[in-house]
C-alpha cells in the first residue's frame, strides 16, 4: 500500500467521523434545545423539562470524553523522513517515513 493509498484512506474515514460527530451534536442540540423551548411555553413543566435538559447535556459530554475519534492537527502530523508515535485507543503507534521504504506502521 503506498503514502498516497493510506493517506487518502486515512482522510476518508476522518470525513466519516466527523459527519457521524456532526450529526451526533445536532441531535444533542436539539434533544437540549426543545425542552429549553417548551420551558417557555408551559412553566408547569420546568422541573421535568430540566431533567431532559441536564440529561442530553450529560449525555453529549460523555461521549465526547469517551469518544476514540480525535482530530489530527496539521503541524502535528509526521513530515517526510521524520519519526513519530502516537497514542491510538492504548495502542502506541510508531511510523516511519522515509523516502525510499515509504511509512511503516509498527503496532507495540
Amino acid at each position: 500500500m503506498s503514502i498516497d493509498a493510506v493517506r487518502r484512506k486515512s482522510q476518508q474515514l476522518q470525513d466519516n467521523a466527523r459527519r457521524r460527530i456532526a450529526a451526533f451534536y445536532a441531535m444533542g442540540a436539539a434533544n437540549a434545545g426543545i425542552p429549553l423551548v417548551l420551558m417557555w411555553f408551559l412553566p408547569e413543566l420546568r422541573l421535568g423539562l430540566g431533567y431532559l435538559v441536564l440529561t442530553a447535556v450529560f449525555l453529549v459530554s460523555y461521549v465526547r470524553r469517551r469518544s476514540g475519534f480525535r482530530t489530527v492537527s496539521p503541524s502535528m502530523t509526521p513530515a517526510q523522513g521524520s519519526r513519530s508515535t502516537a497514542i491510538c485507543s492504548g495502542a502506541s503507534v510508531t511510523s516511519d517515513a522515509t523516502a525510499r521504504d515509504g511509512l511503516r506502521l509498527v503496532l507495540r
